[in-house]
């Protein structure tokens, strides 16, 4: 079994996993063997990758169930038997999340509008990807 992994922060808002994917399988059509899957935090989602795939193929997966939360992405490849695997296997490349934020999110503090009256402190939170202000009564 082989895996590959990464930890991302998503936003509020629909999210998705995109990638492009060549597989040479010894075992095709079925899932029984040769499978490669996509995890979010060890839990596998979306369909099975199963059969060869003699051409780059673009796949995505819906990762809008986790937006605004830290998730690791895993795609997982196991021959899950120990004969006919001599096949060339998988390889997978522009592996991207795109995420839509909702409207008035943020990413960092410039995307906050500044208080005018100079009266506040502006922020963007990491947890929230919503902007906020405080009363900064050095100012005031």
């Amino acid at each position: 079994m082989a895996t590959l992994s990464t930890t991302v922060s998503l936003p509020p808002g629909t999210a998705t996993l995109s990638f492009w994917i060549l597989q040479n399988l010894a075992e095709s059509l079925t899932c029984s063997f040769d499978v490669t899957e996509v995890t979010v935090n060890g839990t596998v989602i979306g369909e099975q990758l199963c059969d060869t795939l003699a051409e780059w193929t673009q796949v995505t997966f819906d990762l809008t169930p986790w937006a605004g939360q830290d998730i690791t992405i895993g795609i997982r490849f196991d021959t899950k038997d120990g004969i006919a695997n001599n096949a060339q296997g998988v390889w997978v490349d522009d592996f991207e999340v795109f995420a839509d934020a909702p409207s008035g999110c943020c990413e960092v503090l410039e995307d906050c509008d500044p208080d005018e009256a100079g009266c506040l402190i502006v922020d963007c939170s990491p947890l929230t990807s919503a902007c906020f202000s405080v009363p900064d009564h050095d100012l005031c």
